[in-house]
């Protein structure tokens, strides 16, 4: 794909020298195969074709939108043709127009405005509702466990209702092991009465 440039006699867009804001290649032994000292628009226009591919893809790829992604590199060409006579090594050249890229598509990212979205307070359940569904449970759970054997009602009841384990043994009259064993067994019927 080749980058369509307007054939006026100015130079487009006026070259604006901007320190300190891009790549500079200094000392560079590879010139542009013009045979001039300065790259011209022809050197330009040849290593943005040969980049021009990796940069959409990779603008695509980090926005994941295609018309910005278009847009970021048509940027990108912007301010590289702003600064282009300052890269003396070619080699070096899709690295500083990389960098480029990245830049813009950082700026685009602090310019961007996260739309926020209003949504229906009736969508999250609200206290009153948790508690209205914990009811609904709690009153399964206890017909449930009023369903049970004596033998594993009795101490069910009494740890449903907060009773900690040692205090049911002491209560019943039984080892703790049993209490823990008999609590285990009835869960386990519990369990299966409730997922049938």
């Amino acid at each position: 794909m080749s980058i369509d440039v307007p054939q006026t006699s100015k130079q487009w867009p006026p070259i604006e020298q901007k320190s300190g804001l891009y790549m500079s290649v200094k000392n560079a032994s590879h010139k542009p195969n013009t045979g001039k000292s300065d790259p011209t628009k022809a050197d330009f226009i040849e290593q943005i074709n040969l980049h021009h591919a990796s940069l959409v893809r990779y603008a695509f790829n980090s926005t994941g939108n295609p018309t910005l992604a278009d847009d970021l590199v048509q940027e990108t060409y912007l301010k590289a043709w702003v600064a282009f006579h300052d890269v003396n090594d070619w080699d070096l050249f899709k690295a500083w127009i990389n960098t480029i890229l990245r830049r813009e598509r950082a700026r685009w990212f602090a310019r961007k405005q996260f739309e926020l979205v209003e949504f229906e307070e009736d969508i999250f359940p609200t206290k009153e509702d948790d508690t209205v569904e914990q009811d609904e449970l709690k009153n399964l759970l206890l017909a449930e466990v009023n369903l049970l054997p004596k033998l594993y009602r009795d101490p069910m009841w009494l740890f449903i209702n907060g009773t900690k384990c040692d205090d049911i043994a002491q209560q019943l009259e039984l080892n703790l092991n049993t209490v823990l064993t008999r609590l285990r067994r009835a869960r386990s019927c519990l369990l299966a009465r409730i997922k049938v």
